[in-house]
């Protein structure tokens, strides 16, 4: 440490009196400082730090994450940007301009770009990401023709020569089926809120009531509302769809099951109740509709007891069978 004297009172190289400092690193400190100050003054250093490093992993972390591809097709030269964290592509301009073409998003993007001008050595020249990462820049080669198409989260940017003839090239198949499906997916989405909302007003009910008959069993399902019902059979199992998200109590044939049926449930889905009957090995199932609102499952008896009928009853339900089929 060097210190001096001034006026008849020893100073140090700071100009203070009284205390003793020391130099480090081209920095004064004082050797009266506690060890806790001093912590605070490193602490106070490295926090200048924080917002900078803050700031430098923020603009990091909003760069929008692009997939670059490129092909040269036949007789023309294609670039795909697909935004894989999208369904659809974010806002961006396309100028051209003494022979550059320049794709500029609001956004920057995080993109590494391929070899285009060696696979589209007929098209570009040079391509390159502009210094703030919002914009991809292509030199082109003269008398070249662009045609842009946008798919979902994708962008087609096709590189068309001089001499072309005809319509410009379409879109991949499997990107028209996977379009196709995305569409059909979000009016199937819209189907089920609009049904769901439909419930909630309505609120639908159903009810099961069980007859019995010397010769058969019938199942037969009132609703409160109109719906709509799919069944099928196979494999000794029943299942019976209802249009509406509604519990289905099938108290009281599960309380009082016949030999004919072995387990008997009911599922509620998110639009629909699932009604599955077990059946028994060579039980056969009749569904009918009688109405938009009452459905009916009849299922005959492995050992029915014909003597309780009489010729009449008999003759008036061969009628009645008949008259359904």
């Amino acid at each position: 440490m060097l210190t001096f004297t001034l006026g008849g009172q020893k100073r140090n190289r700071c100009g203070c009196m009284g205390r003793n400092f020391i130099e480090s690193g081209g920095l004064i400190w004082p050797l009266a400082v506690r060890p806790g100050a001093l912590f605070l003054v490193f602490f106070s250093i490295l926090t200048a730090f924080v917002p900078l490093t803050a700031r430098a992993q923020e603009t990091a972390e909003v760069r929008e994450p692009v997939d670059f591809s490129v092909e040269q097709m036949e007789g023309f030269g294609r670039v795909v940007l697909t935004f894989n964290r999208r369904f659809d592509l974010p806002p961006y301009q396309l100028r051209w301009d003494n022979g550059v073409l320049a794709v500029e998003f609001e956004s920057p993007l995080a993109v590494t770009l391929p070899d285009v001008s060696g696979v589209l050595a007929d098209f570009v020249v040079i391509t390159r990401v502009d210094p703030d990462a919002r914009g991809l820049r292509f030199g082109l080669k003269s008398n070249v023709t662009i045609n842009r198409m946008e798919a979902g989260e994708r962008l087609f940017l096709d590189f068309l020569p001089q001499n072309w003839v005809g319509l410009p090239p379409a879109l991949p198949d499997e990107v028209i089926t996977e379009l196709a499906k995305r569409a059909e997916e979000a009016v199937a989405a819209e189907d089920l809120q609009r049904r769901l909302e439909l419930a909630r007003l309505k609120n639908p009910q159903a009810t099961l009531r069980v007859g019995r008959h010397p010769t058969f069993m019938r199942l037969l399902f009132d609703w409160s509302e109109d719906t709509k019902a799919e069944f099928s059979f196979a494999e000794n199992k029943a299942r019976l769809e209802f249009s509406w998200p509604a519990d289905v109590d099938l108290f009281e044939l599960i309380s009082n099951l016949p030999p004919e049926i072995t387990a008997a449930s009911s599922t509620t889905l998110t639009a629909s109740n699932v009604v599955e009957l077990d059946l028994s090995e060579g039980v056969v199932p009749r569904f009918y509709r009688n109405s938009d609102r009452q459905f009916v499952i009849d299922i005959d008896l492995i050992d029915p007891d014909v003597e309780a009928l009489s010729a009449e009853e008999l003759l008036a339900e061969a009628q009645i069978e008949k008259a359904r089929e």
